[in-house]
């Protein structure tokens, strides 16, 4: 019997088809890698931790570090809606708007439980005197308003920089933050 001999495939020059394959992953894999850390892409995996897991260093407040302060809390006063006419180059036209008052929470342990037991009720509202006040200043400011100049955004963020202003000036017992136009529409 002839000795066994093993027949391979000639080598001519031709690359495996399976080293083909792997070298084309591998390429992939570094190319995704790569384009996911120049996008930022680990940093957001490693930023996103479960409560109990260490932060890196970098992130923790240290005694060096000074920590951010919380802005004080904030609630919503609606003073409800307001009809007036407004001067424009064709004639009157009018404006209706619907404003509220952002305002910073004055905590106190009598005044916190006033506060909870009238949210219960319905919503913060102002005393009414400071009600009456506020409410005779917007339709003031409102009315000298000029139809045109609040047809543009910037208009209207100069009209709720005004009311500020007039507003602070007439409830200084208030911490006034913005304007809030909840609804607005001239015609």
């Amino acid at each position: 019997m002839p000795p066994m001999t093993m027949n391979r495939p000639s080598r001519s020059g031709k690359l495996p088809v399976r080293f083909i394959i792997l070298a084309v992953v591998d390429l992939l894999l570094i190319g995704g890698a790569v384009a996911t850390v120049r996008a930022g892409g680990f940093k957001a995996l490693l930023s996103r931790s479960d409560a109990g897991a260490a932060q890196p260093a970098a992130t923790q407040p240290t005694a060096t570090q000074p920590t951010a302060i919380a802005p004080p809390p904030t609630e919503a006063i609606e003073l409800g809606q307001f009809l007036v006419n407004v001067e424009s180059a064709g004639g009157l036209h009018y404006l209706r708007a619907d404003l509220a008052l952002e305002v910073e929470v004055l905590e106190s342990k009598a005044g916190k439980k006033a506060k909870d037991e009238e949210k219960e009720k319905g919503g913060s509202k102002l005393p009414p005197a400071e009600e009456l006040r506020a409410r005779d200043v917007v339709v003031q400011v409102l009315s000298s308003a000029r139809f045109e100049s609040l047809r543009t955004a910037e208009g209207r963020e100069k009209l709720k920089a005004r009311l500020l202003e007039a507003l602070s000036t007439a409830l200084p017992q208030q911490k006034l933050r913005r304007i809030l136009l909840v609804s607005f529409v001239m015609q």
